[in-house]
């Protein structure tokens, strides 16, 4: 079977990581007392909500295929978080 035929080689990710995460601020506090967005928290763990679904994403298509719509005002946490995606990739 000829792979660029076939509907998954023109799959594309599109990854929604604009929200202010406001039902959880609470829960997702920095140790300064900033509170993060739900997407950029690490929940105890290494990697942010964030990174799980890019992880998922680059299993499914390859990552010049994804698309993470991040708000401006969040850059402080995407920046970092977004590092290993080309700047193309992401959309603001």
């Amino acid at each position: 079977m000829d792979v660029s035929s076939h509907p998954v080689a023109h799959r594309w990710v599109v990854l929604l990581a604009a929200g202010n995460g406001k039902r959880v601020q609470d829960l997702t506090c920095d140790p300064d007392g900033v509170a993060v967005p739900k997407q950029f928290y690490t929940w105890g763990g290494p990697d942010s909500m964030l990174r799980w679904a890019l992880k998922r994403a680059k299993a499914v298509v390859p990552p010049k295929r994804i698309v993470v719509v991040v708000a401006r005002q969040h850059r402080r946490w995407w920046k970092h978080q977004l590092a290993d995606l080309s700047p193309g990739n992401i959309l603001v």
